[in-house]
């Protein structure tokens, strides 16, 4: 990939596919949630799975708040740049 025209080229051809499979991956991440939920409150799951899920939950929300968080400080960062380009 050390030609710029197949880099881009090569770039392109591939990004559709894979933005298509992240999207259906994200999709299903509402049906990965249930599951994990209904096996976390199910008496009659075994206890290794009930945990498993909610180390799981647990270990997700928390990388959903850090990820909340660097797009928070990235638009603030991001607000005076936008600004500046206004302005000229």
């Amino acid at each position: 990939m050390k030609e710029p025209e197949f880099a881009e080229s090569y770039l392109s051809r591939n990004a559709t596919p894979t933005v298509n499979r992240s999207a259906r991956l994200q999709q299903a991440t509402s049906a990965a949630a249930t599951t994990l939920l209904k096996m976390m409150v199910d008496p009659t799951t075994p206890v290794s799975v009930r945990v498993r899920a909610d180390d799981s939950i647990v270990n997700h929300a928390a990388k959903g708040i850090q990820i909340e968080d660097v797009e928070a400080r990235l638009a603030r960062w991001n607000k005076p740049l936008q600004m500046e380009d206004s302005d000229e």
